[in-house]
């Protein structure tokens, strides 16, 4: 019986062009980039699964290295999107307040 071998890695991912709402009007912000930290990991039946370590919602697959981490650059954007949505849009009975940690 041969093992698999589970290959895991930390890389991290840098987005070149971020999402931004300018009044309500989605646009893409160049020049603005952020790095997160991924967790890249080879699947024993083949390809890699990949991991947000940042946002947990973030999670993604390819067949490849270089596939796996394109396509998690894709994954990190949408929930970026979506806890934008969620934080510009509090629910009716709730307020918005900021914390300075």
């Amino acid at each position: 019986m041969i093992e698999a071998r589970v290959f895991e890695a930390r890389w991290h991912v840098k987005l070149q062009c971020l999402l931004a709402w300018d009044c309500g009007i989605r646009r893409e912000v160049q020049g603005l980039s952020r790095e997160f930290n991924v967790i890249l990991r080879k699947e024993p039946e083949g390809g890699y699964s990949v991991r947000c370590v940042e946002l947990p919602g973030a999670i993604s697959q390819g067949e490849t290295e270089e596939e796996a981490l394109s396509n998690i650059k894709e994954a990190i954007l949408l929930v970026l999107e979506e806890v934008e949505r969620r934080a510009l849009s509090p629910p009716e009975n709730c307020r918005k307040e900021v914390v300075v940690v």
